[in-house]
């Protein structure tokens, strides 16, 4: 609806069993939130998918979407990103943690992104989180390759369990600006920052 409706809030308010799903909460349009009622607002994800997706599939940019104040335990998923964002402008995401998942997060080709205490902990994957942009597949899909500029994280924390080989962040390709201010990576296992390509 709220796509519907050229953007809006998805309200999840404090439940005491949750909200469980067993396919990806997907965003395809701009200025959409997933709004939480705070440490209440638990979102279980059961299966092998994204939990959030955010224009994976999309050929232009959005803008102006957000999640906040949502706490997403992850521990029943067999497989998949906590979230996967492709082509994004002003994307901020505040107040939130992921619990005890597979991959993190997943920023592609995004201008302009900030992460506010974000929690992400116990995570037994490749990485907490990467930012990435261009490559191959940007040349096959638009015709050249893109770029991603300007991340933002304020006061995050990523780790906190020893799992061998998760990564606490990877900066991968055409991925410029990064701000690090009040950030750990604990104990991740793999390399604190990495950067490729």
């Amino acid at each position: 609806a709220a796509e519907a409706n050229g953007g809006g809030v998805v309200f999840f308010p404090t439940a005491n069993s949750g909200y469980r799903t067993q396919a990806a909460l997907t965003i395809d349009a701009s200025n959409v939130r997933l709004q939480g009622g705070g440490r209440g607002a638990i979102l279980l994800p059961v299966g092998n998918f994204d939990t959030i997706e955010i224009n994976v599939g999309g050929s232009t940019e959005l803008f102006g979407n957000g999640i906040s104040d949502l706490f997403i335990v992850e521990s029943n998923k067999t497989g998949g990103r906590a979230l996967n964002a492709r082509r994004v402008a002003q994307l901020d995401i505040v107040r939130t943690q992921w619990d005890s998942g597979r991959d993190g997060n997943t920023f592609h080709d995004y201008n302009t992104v900030t992460l506010a205490r974000v929690t992400m902990v116990s995570f037994v994957g490749d990485y907490y989180c990467q930012l990435s942009g261009g490559g191959a597949a940007d040349i096959i899909e638009y015709g050249s390759e893109l770029r991603s500029d300007v991340c933002r994280m304020y006061g995050c924390v990523f780790g906190g369990t020893f799992n061998l080989g998760t990564d606490g962040l990877i900066i991968d390709g055409f991925a410029h600006t990064l701000n690090l201010v009040n950030t750990a990576f604990v104990a991740p296992g793999g390399y604190g920052i990495q950067t490729r390509n």
